[in-house]
């Protein structure tokens, strides 16, 4: 498996490839994860339940190396990585791949030329919501996702089995084997009675800080909702990338004038596990997600949810309307959030039932069999 993160980084992506690698070795495959090293604490080399995480360490040359006349920094990163990626897994087990299954668009290049390399199958699996959104997005996406490397797209949802036919995959290469979800064992259970509280009630939200991810509109509701007399406490906890430091900066600004609002910026699983604990109410605001995972963990955990209408949350959700904002603005929000608060126990009986479905629809195993299947058969043919 290759993935530019994996644990201990959280998110969307890191949880669906943790889940799907983690399964597969409970149905007793032998899995290996090419990743970044990230932290330095981490080790180069390691095994978290069952899986063999191979960290690469190699990034652009340092200032002080750049006037050296042997080195080309449009190469270094890349080809670095090769040549690193070669040492690490010739020193592992994984030396030699049955199947070569790339998360994000990022490794899809790394993966053809591994391809290449062993003559092993290739399989990808995007993640990026709005690829076309990045500097030559769309003409990225298209070069990529038209690799003649790759031999099948695994996608997590309808939503990106649209966008894979919208970048040029033809529809004969695209398989859907929904997101697998590990189930977060330590958050309480909902038990079917009243869970959110009316009074001081807790309510977290979980994502990267981006634009897309609306948490400015989130903490706009804040404010309409105290001017009603609801007296709430929020925590918006994600990740940040380099891309995004001034929206993340925004929001630790506004959380501060608001009050009683914690930001909360790189917690680990113990961390986004006590915050579930704590949680009376997970609201996902996104402007757009391929599948909303968030909203799908929460339920996973018994705890009611709040989701905006994009495609991904309607694809999970659009059975049960009421845990659908009407829209995407501050107000939106505030509006589905008080309708939380003030029918905890409708909201609790539709958690019950959403919980029951979520669980049957994204469990690991389930994904991980479908796609063990499909790595079978096209192993079979490559032989």
């Amino acid at each position: 498996m290759l993935a530019p993160l994996y644990t201990p980084y959280v998110g969307g992506a890191e949880t669906h490839t943790r889940a799907l690698c983690e399964a597969m070795v409970e149905e007793g495959h032998r899995v290996s994860v090419l990743t970044d090293r990230g932290y330095r604490r981490l080790p180069r080399g390691e095994t978290i339940n069952g899986v063999s995480v191979l960290r690469t360490e190699y990034s652009c040359p340092a200032d002080a190396e750049v006037g050296r006349s042997d080195v080309v920094r449009w190469e270094a990163p890349l080809f670095g990585l090769l040549a690193d990626a070669q040492h690490l897994l010739s020193a592992s087990s994984a030396s030699r791949p049955d199947i070569i299954h790339g998360q994000c668009q990022i490794s899809f290049l790394l993966g053809a030329v591994l391809k290449e390399h062993f003559e092993v199958p290739l399989v990808v699996t995007p993640h990026e919501t709005m690829p076309e959104n990045d500097g030559f997005g769309a003409a990225r996406s298209r070069f990529l996702f038209t690799l003649p490397q790759i031999d099948q797209f695994v996608v997590g949802s309808r939503t990106f089995g649209e966008q894979a036919l919208r970048l040029g995959r033809p529809m004969s290469g695209i398989t859907i084997v929904e997101s697998a979800v590990r189930s977060r064992a330590a958050a309480i259970e909902s038990t079917g009675t009243a869970r959110v509280r009316q009074a001081h009630a807790t309510i977290l939200s979980v994502g990267r800080f981006k634009p897309r991810k609306n948490q400015h509109a989130l903490l706009e509701s804040v404010a309409i909702l105290r001017s009603r007399g609801l007296a709430i406490r929020y925590v918006c906890a994600g990740t940040c990338d380099a891309g995004s430091l001034g929206y993340r900066d925004e929001i630790v600004a506004m959380a501060g004038k608001l009050g009683d609002v914690e930001v909360v910026e790189g917690a680990d699983d113990a961390g986004i596990e006590r915050l579930f604990r704590e949680a009376d109410l997970v609201v996902q605001p996104s402007k757009a997600e391929g599948l909303g995972l968030l909203a799908i963990e929460a339920l996973h955990a018994g705890i009611p949810v709040v989701a905006t209408p994009t495609s991904g949350a309607i694809d999970v959700l659009g059975d049960y309307p009421l845990l659908l904002a009407s829209g995407f603005t501050p107000s939106d929000i505030a509006d589905s959030v008080q309708s939380a608060l003030e029918q905890p126990a409708r909201y609790a009986e539709i958690t019950v039932q959403a919980t029951a479905y979520v669980r049957r629809r994204f469990d690991p195993l389930v994904a991980a069999r479908r796609l063990l299947d499909l790595y079978a058969g096209l192993a079979g043919r490559k032989a």
